[in-house]
């Protein structure tokens, strides 16, 4: 039986070995400026990443404040926190929404 699964496994690999590989086309000048420009962006996201030392969007959530202990305000959302949940108090209070 051994002989038999090495026989089955020896013919799958001559016959993966034996199809035709399909020709890949040439790469011209603007496969390559493509390719050259992606790996651009990824670095700049790479270093942008690697710059931002807390990870905080201001441009999202802008900066943080606390009007009181305990509660931590966005002001660009609006919304205000109260021990790590949303306070409805808070952000009328503050916001007047």
């Amino acid at each position: 039986m051994r002989v038999l699964k090495g026989g089955v496994a020896a013919l799958a690999v001559a016959a993966l070995v034996a199809m035709p590989v399909p020709v890949a086309a040439k790469a011209d000048k603007e496969d390559i400026a493509r390719a050259l420009a992606a790996l651009a962006i990824l670095g700049v996201a790479v270093a942008k990443a690697r710059n931002d030392p807390d990870g905080w969007d201001e441009d999202r959530y802008g900066d943080p404040f606390s009007p009181a202990q305990g509660v931590i305000c966005l002001p660009k959302p609006k919304q205000c926190f109260k021990d790590g949940r949303f306070s409805y108090r808070w952000t009328r209070r503050i916001f007047g929404i």
